[in-house]
């Protein structure tokens, strides 16, 4: 599936719940306290908000779908435990909060809006 060139988005973050985030000089940075599960992750990205894997670089996973991007950031401990996920939401993003309340990850993580 071919990356297509889209418009100004607005960010989410997921991360286990209890993790910090700093604003610095390269932007938001993550101290992620424990590890999302993966298959409750991917199942989040992939059947909830109907996203496909592209490629998996240095340990990002990218996703593309219609209205959301996603990056699934994986631990560099080499265990390919789930750090968190970046969101690039072209739409509306109180859609994709909705769907992260109602969904099992919410148990485990929470929503980041830096705006």
């Amino acid at each position: 599936m071919p990356l297509k060139h889209k418009k100004k988005y607005k960010p989410l973050f997921i991360a286990a719940r209890g993790s910090t985030y700093s604003l610095g000089d390269d932007g938001w940075e993550l101290d992620p306290k424990n590890y999302l599960p993966k298959g409750i992750a991917v199942a989040f990205l992939e059947d909830i908000l109907a996203l496909n894997a592209v490629n998996n670089v240095c340990g990002i996973v990218k996703y593309v779908g219609d209205s959301v991007d996603a990056s699934l950031i994986l631990s560099e401990d080499g265990l390919q435990n789930v750090e968190s996920i970046y969101l690039q939401c072209f739409g509306d993003k109180k859609i994709v909060e909705q769907q992260f309340s109602g969904n099992t990850i919410s148990q485990y993580a929470e929503l980041f809006d830096p705006e």
